[in-house]
């Protein structure tokens, strides 16, 4: 790792190139997790055809301006966030889900923690790293991640719940905890829906600013914002952030993202691709405007 001191002794290190499967070896994720905790930032590389890249200069100049220039706007506000994938099992140790990585939900606690707020960050099996700072809850099934932040919400003390897991919206009806042979003709599984965990955040808590994500696949632009709009209002969202995953860089296991935030007003904001730390930004920029307001 190369350590370069920034103005005032503000480190940032940056991983450097090797292979993909190093970065998910226990000891260079612990020592990871050592460095932020000192206040280190560390940009993780890109990973790219199962190699890890350097991250490009534009996100190395961009981690150095947020260092410096970062307003600690959410100072005093607690934040709730949801990211990763979530697993429904089908038996004793298969499992239906989703390629999450949890790399958006990560992005954004790290930048409410940099611009002040106190986080808590319910999290599924995700590849990405969880900023240090966050309350890091760690889930696996849905249910469990409805638990999780149905327990943080009720007690009605937080500011802003951010909804950007990738929790899933059907599990088996049945789970018998055995290994179920291989060789078969035909394996049917009947599955159910399970609850939304969106649906209950303002049940919880009405206070709540409340941020939900709306992912696609291969939809018009104007589908896209007509569902996500929809899904807004049926939730009772203050805001919601539209992606389609289909296109290139955008979406699951990705560093960067594409996205539309729309506003119950009808408004909307595009944000071209960028890294999902960009995205976090502007995000987090739009639900204090709007909380201000």
């Amino acid at each position: 790792l190369l350590t370069t001191a920034i103005g005032a002794g503000i480190p940032i290190i940056f991983a450097p190139a090797m292979h993909a499967s190093m970065y998910e070896h226990p000891i260079v994720l612990e020592n990871i997790r050592k460095l932020e905790s000192i206040g280190v930032k560390v940009l993780m590389p890109r990973m790219e055809e199962g190699k890890a890249k350097i991250p490009g200069t534009e996100e190395i100049d961009q981690s150095v301006v947020d260092k410096l220039t970062v307003e600690r706007d959410f100072e005093g506000m607690k934040v709730v966030v949801t990211g990763g994938p979530c697993r429904e099992y089908l038996d004793g140790f298969r499992y239906i889900s989703n390629p999450s990585s949890g790399k958006m939900g990560a992005a954004i606690a790290e930048a409410a923690l940099d611009r002040g707020a106190e986080v808590t960050l319910v999290f599924g099996p995700g590849t990405a790293v969880p900023p240090s700072g966050a309350n890091v809850v760690k889930v696996e099934t849905t249910e469990e991640m409805l638990d999780a932040v149905v327990e943080s919400l009720k007690d009605g003390d937080k500011d802003v719940a951010i909804l950007s897991a990738a929790a899933a919206d059907y599990k088996p009806t049945d789970r018998k905890m055995v290994k179920t042979p291989s060789g078969m003709d035909r394996w049917t599984v009947d599955l159910k829906p399970l609850p939304k965990i969106i649906e209950r955040v303002k049940k919880v808590d009405p206070k709540v600013f409340l941020v939900g994500f709306k992912a696609e696949y291969d939809l018009t632009e104007k589908e896209l914002l007509r569902r996500a709009t929809k899904r807004m209002g049926e939730a009772e969202m203050d805001l919601i952030v539209a992606n389609d995953v289909s296109k290139d860089r955008v979406g699951f296991g990705t560093d960067t993202n594409e996205v539309f935030i729309i506003e119950r007003g009808g408004e909307v904001t595009h944000v071209p691709l960028k890294s999902k730390r960009e995205v976090a930004d502007v995000l987090l920029t739009k639900v204090k405007e709007k909380m201000s307001g």
